[in-house]
């Protein structure tokens, strides 16, 4: 027997409901996780009938990297708009950007459960995804050490230079990423004091750069 469809169920074959369906799927694999979630509690999420997913993503696993991509977009678009890159970036923007970061993340529980649930994959587009979005913060993370980075006199000291840089800004990331996942659900700074942990977090990010 075929799956049985939605009562009221809106139509499958209608390209503006995409971005209805990510966000439906954000739901439910941030809430049952993506092994316990199937393609009909989605479509009951959104509305629509079963076929509408595999009509926009045809499989569970590319509806699922999607809502990741999504999650992670969004949460790059709340940060994004503090300042443009290449601006000048000193100590009390890095405070600000962190603290965006981490007011998007306490308001979107569904996108934080996500990306923190799944973003540190060790393989598979999953990977992909999170060295992506790396990428585009590491590039916009560069400016915050342009006014501790003089002129090296050397090919080997700028080498050493844009190393060191380098391990500062994935070190920045991992950082921020870590003490985010560590408020979800279950964590081990779940339930502490929100705004005291984003400005512990913010003046580690700036010593962080600074030194």
């Amino acid at each position: 027997m075929g799956s049985p469809e939605v009562v009221g169920a809106k139509p499958a074959h209608r390209p503006s409901r995409r971005q209805e369906l990510v966000q439906a799927a954000i739901g439910v694999f941030a809430r049952n996780g993506y092994a316990e979630s199937s393609v009909e509690q989605i479509a009951e999420e959104a509305g629509v009938v079963p076929t509408a997913i595999y009509y926009h993503f045809g499989t569970k696993e590319e509806l699922f990297h999607e809502a990741l991509k999504c999650a992670m977009d969004e949460f790059s678009d709340a940060i994004s708009t503090l300042r443009t890159s290449g601006e000048p970036a000193g100590g009390d923007v890095l405070r600000d950007v962190v603290r965006a970061g981490w007011n998007w993340w306490e308001s979107h529980p569904n996108e934080s459960l996500l990306i923190g649930r799944y973003s540190q994959s060790t393989t598979g587009r999953a990977l992909e995804l999170r060295g992506e979005w790396e990428d585009r913060h590491a590039a916009r993370a560069y400016d915050y050490l342009s006014a501790n980075s003089g002129t090296p006199k050397s090919s080997r000291l700028a080498r050493e230079q844009q190393a060191v840089s380098t391990l500062k800004i994935r070190a920045l990331l991992d950082v921020i990423l870590s003490a985010e996942a560590s408020t979800l659900p279950g964590g081990p700074l779940a339930g502490h004091d929100s705004e005291e942990l984003a400005m512990e977090l913010a003046e580690v990010c700036v010593r962080l750069m600074n030194n």
